[in-house]
């Protein structure tokens, strides 16, 4: 059964050491001195919004977001390979919740990257309502190509 819950250490740490392969290898191109320990630190410290999704007790995805300015939020989710099974629920809580949650609080504009070719995250967040917006080239300590993605509400632009 889908819920979410707020972060708990031992939850994000057990995600941050057992993601996907492609979550792996775009958090470990972008984090310096890569680590399930660190990573989870760093979520736990870097946050303005963090929260945890579970699968029954099973903690399954992270998803954050953090306040670069009033109205610029960046927002990221990794998961586990059982991601499928929460997916739809995991997407609908996103849509109806998070995302409304964030416009509340005053963002006009929330970004996330993803590494170029994690199709299951891209085709995730299209689902969440994001639009890809642009590619985003040598995003990765490896010279990894990303692709951004972006909620952007028309009232909002000039």
């Amino acid at each position: 059964m889908f819920r979410i819950g707020p972060y708990e250490k031992e939850a994000v740490l057990h995600i941050c050491s057992n993601l996907r392969p492609q979550d792996e290898r775009e958090l470990a191109c972008t984090n310096e001195n890569f680590s399930p320990e660190l990573l989870a630190i760093k979520c736990m410290l870097l946050k303005d919004f963090l929260a945890v999704a579970y699968d029954g007790g099973e903690p399954v995805a992270v998803i954050g977001t953090m306040k670069i300015h009033p109205t610029l939020w960046a927002a990221y989710m990794f998961a586990t390979p059982r991601f499928p099974v929460i997916g739809l629920p995991m997407t609908r809580w996103t849509r109806r919740v998070y995302i409304p949650a964030l416009r509340a609080l005053g963002a006009k504009r929330i970004e996330a990257r993803s590494i170029e070719g994690h199709t299951e995250a891209h085709r995730w967040m299209k689902a969440a309502g994001a639009k890809e917006e642009c590619p985003v080239p040598c995003v990765g300590m490896g010279g990894e190509n990303f692709v951004q993605f972006v909620y952007l509400w028309e009232e909002d632009s000039r």
